[in-house]
């Protein structure tokens, strides 16, 4: 029998009737104990912060440059002319918000693929 002395700390955790049933089926069919579950999930799964906190940021700042194009929409509906110094300026904010979206995007999926690597460098390893 294998020694487990090194593992020493419990976890508990409350689920619901639904939750209680899925986590007890996927034991079933898989075999295992609801400990070697667990250990399972933790050691294959990929786990991720979603969204990361900086989606906050850009979503805040996407959020600014609407409302500012919105009112640069109604001045220009209500004269008949745009301000393109605005426009411009609103535009370039727009641009590096969407830069930054797709940094923190790659950043996140650098993140992923990371673990993938990390795990299948693992399995050859066994």
């Amino acid at each position: 029998m294998k020694d487990l002395s090194f593992r020493k700390h419990l976890i508990k955790a409350y689920l619901d009737d639904s939750e209680y049933e899925k986590f007890t089926r996927i034991a079933k069919c898989s075999k295992r104990s609801n400990s070697q579950l667990v250990r399972d999930m933790l050691e294959k799964a990929i786990f991720v912060e979603y969204p990361p906190a900086k989606y906050d940021d850009v979503l805040y700042e996407l959020r600014k440059i609407g409302i500012n194009l919105n009112q640069l929409a109604e001045k220009a509906h209500t004269f008949g002319f745009i301000d393109s110094n605005d426009y411009r300026k609103n535009t370039n904010r727009l641009w590096k918000a969407l830069a930054d979206f797709a940094r923190i995007y790659v950043e996140c999926g650098a993140q992923i693929e990371e673990e993938k690597e990390r795990q299948k460098e693992e399995q050859n390893r066994i």
